[in-house]
């Protein structure tokens, strides 16, 4: 199994680096459903998706995909992978920086 060698580091970095897409998220929603990763990759995971959705300049594809980050947050929750408290300390300067002035 992946999860038990030695490269399953390097497979969770190229999952963290990836672009934000829905196919990447169904992915990592899949594993983390099936295996206990650790919390600092989804923390990191999560950190790219909401930096990811801060960077999109069209206005209808940004909305669609932080529905999508919404709903994988609220999967990653209901199944207690995450804290909110803690996305919330993480993320906040950055949803804060992406906001118009």
């Amino acid at each position: 199994m992946l999860a038990q060698t030695p490269q399953f580091g390097e497979y969770l970095t190229v999952l963290i680096n990836l672009d934000l897409s829905l196919h990447s998220m169904e992915v990592v929603n899949k594993i983390t459903a099936s295996l206990e990763l650790p919390p600092q990759f989804i923390h990191f995971y999560i950190r790219n998706c909401i930096t990811n959705c801060t960077e999109i300049s069209d206005k209808n594809t940004q909305h669609r995909f932080v529905r999508l980050v919404c709903v994988f947050l609220t999967a990653l929750i209901r199944n207690r992978l995450v804290n909110v408290q803690e996305i919330l300390i993480e993320n906040t300067g950055i949803l804060y920086r992406s906001q118009p002035y």
